[in-house]
């Protein structure tokens, strides 16, 4: 099997409103972002994927439907929402009738890696973080992308890659991005601030281009010997305007605040061993 992975990292080198509740609110399947510089191919005899001279495991993925993150707000009581910052307006909208759940997207967000090994007393770590909507979110506003470990590993380095979508339509890609990694807890984890939307037109009442897709790759290390690690992503939508922010906890616990404003799943979780 090793030798049959290194041929296919050698192969591969050589040649990858609701609108208007918005407005009053108010915004894995990673083969989506696939360009020549990220081309995918599956090895259906080890069912590992060679993903440049990134090969990995086969990936663990969570989905949320922004219909139910939407329904959910709807089940707290009035006073609560005045407690938590709503305006009349906007809790009318919340109160207000939802549209058919078909009319609404699901986000998948998978967590996945390849290279877990030790060096010099130290142990290396690199990861993958996956999302993609099934269909443009009704609320576009800024959503948050996440990931972790549930050790002290700490990132040496990140990239991030964005696929943007012609008014949301899956067929139609338009422009890539790579925007800049961030970090949180000394490092611990890592996340991207995604605007999810660019060139509004006013006469379509839509965004030109929405992003729908995209990665996080992140190479990791912590100063001393493990045999496996816990890995963990999130993604946080947020449902009504706010500044939305992350955090991490042990055990590779993500989690998004304001709570009520930026919703949530349960994090993709799987365990990382040494090779």
């Amino acid at each position: 099997m090793q030798s049959r992975c290194r041929k296919y990292k050698k192969l591969i080198s050589k040649t990858l409103s609701v609108f208007a509740l918005c407005a009053v609110l108010t915004v894995s399947a990673f083969a989506d972002t696939e360009t020549a510089e990220y081309s995918i191919h599956a090895d259906s005899k080890s069912n590992i994927t060679a993903y440049n001279d990134f090969v990995l495991q086969p990936a663990v993925s969570k989905s949320v439907s922004e219909y139910e993150m939407i329904k959910e707000l709807r089940q707290y009581p009035t006073d609560t929402l005045k407690e938590n910052g709503f305006s009349q307006k906007e809790i009318t909208a919340i109160k207000g009738p939802l549209k058919a759940k078909s009319k609404y997207g699901n986000i998948t967000y998978t967590i996945n890696y390849d290279k877990m090994y030790q060096k010099n007393g130290e142990t290396f770590l690199r990861t993958k973080m996956t999302w993609d909507w099934s269909k443009a979110p009704i609320c576009l506003l800024t959503d948050i992308p996440a990931m972790t470990t549930s050790e002290t590993f700490t990132k040496d380095s990140a990239t991030a890659k964005v696929q943007y979508y012609a008014y949301g339509n899956k067929n139609k890609k338009t422009s890539t991005s790579s925007p800049k990694v961030k970090t949180a807890n000394a490092g611990q984890g890592v996340y991207i601030k995604l605007s999810m939307g660019k060139n509004f037109d006013v006469s379509e009442h839509s965004y030109k281009e929405i992003p729908l897709s995209g990665s996080i790759t992140t190479s990791w290390s912590v100063s001393k010997k493990l045999k496996q690690v816990g890995i963990a992503s999130n993604y946080g939508h947020t449902i009504l305007s706010c500044t939305p922010s992350v955090s991490f906890g042990r055990s590779a616990a993500i989690g998004f605040t304001p709570e009520k404003r930026c919703k949530y799943g349960d994090e993709a979780y799987m365990k990382a061993t040494l090779k």
